[in-house]
């Protein structure tokens, strides 16, 4: 196709959303989108609210760079050089969205994850925390975002919640989040039904072969082969007394 060609210019729009072409970084940001289907508009607005755009901001945490990555994050996603923009935004937009990928494509438990930890949303089953610290990001985030989106972008990544929709003290419900543990509940009582039913039929299947004729005949042949004292093994008199030893453990 003609380069020139309106058409093609057009899909091209489209495929990377516009944001204010002022933005620092822009090309970059545009750049790990695209990788990512992330939408421009999002990454700006975390970028924002995590470092202000300083490529050598360090975090009390340790977190480094734009998107204010830990390392072990970063590793994650085959990133080291943090404190380079490109590889640093690489890995934010990875994360976002494997956290997106991670939670139904639900924004605001994406941005609650990338601030507080998934551990930590799937411990409030799957409800921003109440946190006021990731509350705070989760809004501010949302704002952002919703005044980048109103000044001309448009993504691959929508959400219905706006800043005003994420509580100061109750967690956010998800209603996906219940419709799947409804499902996970009936595929368990499913499972546990079938398992009783095969569990009885084993039941019912091991009586009857252990009285059966040929089952008393071989209890009686191998009672009969039995010595009249049992003496210990030499292997048990040398591990008497010794007991399991404990193991180490495994954000």
């Amino acid at each position: 196709m003609d380069p020139a060609d309106p058409a093609d210019s057009a899909e091209r729009e489209r495929a990377a959303p516009s944001v204010p072409t002022e933005l620092p970084y822009d090309a970059l940001v545009r750049r790990a989108a695209r990788a990512t289907s992330v939408d421009a508009a999002l990454l700006h607005a975390i970028i924002d609210t995590e470092s202000g755009y300083d490529p050598q901001a360090v975090s009390e945490r340790g977190a480094i760079g734009l998107m204010q990555i830990l390392p072990r994050t970063g590793q994650r996603f085959g990133v080291r050089r943090l404190e380079d923009p490109a590889e640093n935004l690489r890995a934010g937009a990875s994360y976002l969205r494997w956290l997106l990928s991670r939670f139904d494509g639900d924004v605001s438990l994406a941005l609650a994850a990338y601030n507080a930890g998934e551990g930590a949303v799937l411990r409030y089953g799957r409800r921003v925390p109440p946190f006021p610290e990731t509350r705070n990001y989760v809004r501010k985030v949302l704002a952002g975002y919703t005044r980048l989106r109103g000044a001309g972008g448009t993504g691959a990544v929508t959400t219905s919640a706006q800043a005003s929709d994420v509580p100061s003290a109750t967690a956010v419900p998800v209603a996906p989040a219940r419709q799947a543990s409804a499902s996970r509940t009936s595929d368990a009582s499913r499972i546990d039904d079938d398992t009783a039913r095969t569990w009885r039929l084993l039941q019912g299947l091991g009586t009857l072969i252990t009285h059966s004729p040929a089952a008393g005949a071989a209890r009686a042949a191998h009672e009969r082969d039995q010595p009249a004292v049992l003496m210990p093994s030499r292997g048990r008199e040398r591990t008497a007394g010794v007991g399991p030893r404990s193991g180490g453990r495994d954000g």
